[in-house]
């Protein structure tokens, strides 16, 4: 969680529409919580709001809706193979 916000910030610089609230790599540690224990959207949202709470370097107020999680690993696994 080192520099959250820096690359917070550089993911998103020159973007257009809504900015991004979660890094990329916030949110493949979501997946990788979600995705093998099958946990339905509503719990990691849960999951993440505690996680906020015993974590103080997360920045306050910053959980996923139910829909932004969604798309953002297949989008992830598009972006890595561009580097």
């Amino acid at each position: 969680m080192e520099h959250y916000r820096e690359k917070l910030e550089t993911m998103n610089r020159g973007k257009l529409g809504r900015p991004y609230s979660l890094s990329r790599t916030y949110t493949q540690f979501l997946a990788a919580v979600r995705y093998p224990y099958g946990m339905p959207y509503r719990q990691l949202e849960g999951f993440t709001r505690r996680l906020h709470k015993l974590v103080p370097q997360l920045p306050d107020g910053v959980t996923p809706d139910s829909v932004e999680p969604r798309p953002r690993p297949r989008l992830l696994q598009a972006a890595e193979g561009d580097r």
